[in-house]
């Protein structure tokens, strides 16, 4: 009988095993044939009768859901990682990619029978090619974007005059499809607090906002620039009247592809203006990316429109500039001591009322105040400064100061 069990056990191993080497082929043709991480996925949840899901830093990335809509087998996932007694039971293994062996998790949900042996067998042989797909596509996508940035590179270098027709034949071999009459050029980079990504992941940010864009049969250039690692994208329209839309587009294109890395990251886009042709797109391009870090340090927009003159740019070029310190000082360094001494809000109330235009009664109802209350702040105000409010050079002396601190407080 022992010997009859061990036997039966060894058969049972050996066909698993002879099964698991026909999975790997067959996963292994998938990827050779051109197939991607998605089609591998799908070809695993066949073999295996149920979803299979690919997960990173706890977030869903890939569903193979066969015929379940993708909310269930989303809530299903979840309530399996999460223990709950409702949920189905999983089988998960790492997989690993960018030299992290850990860096996310292939999974099957027991969503139409059972778990079986050869689930674990056919998972275990699926990891490494998903890892094998997913290094092809980051170093293919890798090395074209850092094509796509040489050119972008080109373009911004003052030094490498590229006429119109030598630009537009490159323009043409790193992804901008036809010809347009205007090109509209755009400069994205994560807000302070967000982080950095590295090279590899602008390169993947890059390829989803090329595929949003080629579904939309906008024609554009994705790269990233290598002397400043941000995300460059010059795209092409026919009409100027839709310049507004098309940076709303690219912009929403950009945000939600870096946030597919980082969900809480704070996205930063600049567009500039537009250009009739490739050789006068290249002081626009230059004049937005280099709108870029003053941008970081401006109030989170949409996008930030740069195509004309902008005082918080132009604050933020000056920001070493001493004489512009001395003139913040020399402002309001009495309404801060103020402050300082008994508690007072007075450079608040200043900030809200130059927000307002100098309207008192606006500027009661944004601080919530009577007005009588106002008026005793302003008149404290005037007596700090030595000056009336009602003079328009005191007035706007101090709406650019409260301005430019700002800017230095952002350094």
């Amino acid at each position: 009988m022992t010997e009859a069990v061990h036997r039966t056990l060894l058969v049972r191993q050996a066909a698993l095993l002879e099964r698991g080497q026909e999975l790997q082929d067959r996963f292994s043709a998938l990827l050779a044939s051109g197939a991607g991480v998605a089609d591998v996925l799908q070809a695993l949840a066949d073999e295996v009768h149920n979803p299979v899901v690919l997960s990173h830093d706890g977030e869903l990335l890939y569903t193979a859901a066969r015929e379940h809509p993708h909310a269930a087998v989303a809530s299903a996932w979840e309530a399996a990682t999460r223990r709950l007694p409702q949920a189905p039971s999983m089988l998960s293994v790492a997989v690993a990619a960018g030299g992290d062996s850990h860096w996310g998790l292939a999974s099957v949900l027991a969503l139409e029978r059972p778990l079986e042996s050869i689930d674990r067998v056919a998972l275990d042989r699926a990891v490494p090619i998903l890892a094998l797909g997913f290094l092809r596509a980051h170093e293919a996508e890798t090395v074209g974007a850092r094509d796509r940035g040489e050119f972008l590179d080109a373009l911004l270098d003052s030094d490498l005059r590229l006429d119109d027709s030598q630009a537009s034949r490159r323009a043409s071999t790193v992804g901008f499809g036809k010809r347009t009459s205007w090109l509209l050029p755009l400069a994205a980079d994560l807000a302070p607090g967000s982080g950095r990504l590295d090279e590899r992941q602008w390169a993947l940010v890059g390829r989803e906002i090329r595929r949003e864009l080629a579904s939309r049969q906008i024609p554009a250039v994705v790269g990233t620039p290598s002397r400043e690692r941000h995300l460059a994208v010059v795209a092409g329209l026919d009409a100027p009247g839709r310049r507004v839309a098309l940076a709303d587009t690219i912009a929403e294109a950009v945000r939600q592809a870096v946030q597919r890395f980082r969900a809480e990251a704070e996205v930063v886009v600049c567009a500039g203006r537009l250009s009739p042709s490739w050789r006068e797109l290249r002081t626009a391009l230059r004049e937005t990316a280099g709108a870029l870090p003053a941008a970081r340090h401006a109030p989170i927009e949409a996008w930030h429109d740069v195509s004309g003159p902008n005082l918080h740019r132009l604050l933020w070029t000056l920001r070493n500039e001493p004489a512009l310190g001395d003139f913040v000082e020399q402002r309001l360094a009495p309404l801060r001591a103020y402050d300082a001494r008994h508690r007072g809000e007075l450079v608040k109330t200043l900030e809200t009322f130059c927000a307002h235009g100098g309207r008192k009664t606006e500027t009661a109802k944004a601080l919530h105040l009577e007005r009588q209350s106002l008026y005793k702040r302003l008149t404290r105000i005037e007596a700090l400064v030595e000056a009336q409010l009602t003079d328009e050079d005191t007035l706007l002396g101090l709406h650019l100061a409260l301005r430019a601190q700002r800017v230095l407080d952002a350094r």
